[in-house]
């Protein structure tokens, strides 16, 4: 194997998936400021759909599972950060 130009090395896995929780989870706290945003605004079907985005990027993020949503639900019961 040689090296890349540019003197990077190829991405590992794990440097790859720790940078996809990182976007994640910076995409999942701007929707969450919006949504609140637009629920206080008054704007109900902004809202929605800011809801909507915010439930499928938590669904990537932290999976479908039951144990998951439990997992979830209680970080955001305590006030811990995603």
């Amino acid at each position: 194997m040689g090296t890349r130009t540019g003197g990077r090395s190829a991405p590992t896995t794990v440097n790859s998936s720790v940078r996809t929780r990182e976007y994640l989870t910076t995409a999942i706290k701007a929707i969450d400021k919006a949504f609140q945003d637009h629920y206080a605004r008054g704007n109900y079907p902004a809202a929605e759909i800011d809801a909507q985005k915010l439930e499928r990027l938590v669904k990537v993020r932290f999976g479908t599972s039951a144990r998951a949503r439990r997992l979830i639900v209680k970080r955001c019961s305590k006030g811990v950060a995603l």
